[in-house]
């Protein structure tokens, strides 16, 4: 998704890793830390941009992990990723 300047929209981002945490079956702790830590890479690409830019963020889920990827122009990206199974953290 790409997202405009909105903070609000960077709150829609972490309610999307949250969802896709969750139904992967990840604890309550690492489903809240996922939402967490999206929100916050979001925030932060959303302080950093110039005018008519936006930040990019993908939620993938893999048979083992979920990852998000937030970027914005000119910057390196941002890359969370959760495990699935017994060892999820």
């Amino acid at each position: 998704m790409l997202i405009d300047p909105d903070v609000r929209l960077a709150a829609a981002a972490g309610g999307v890793a949250r969802y896709l945490a969750d139904a992967a079956g990840l604890d309550n702790g690492a489903v809240s830390a996922l939402q967490t830590e999206t929100v916050a890479a979001c925030s932060k690409g959303l302080q950093q941009l110039m005018e008519n830019q936006r930040v990019a963020v993908t939620v993938t889920r893999s048979a083992d992990r979920i990852e998000v990827v937030v970027s914005r122009p000119g910057a390196e990206a941002s890359r969370l990723t959760k495990y699935l199974g017994a060892s999820a953290s």
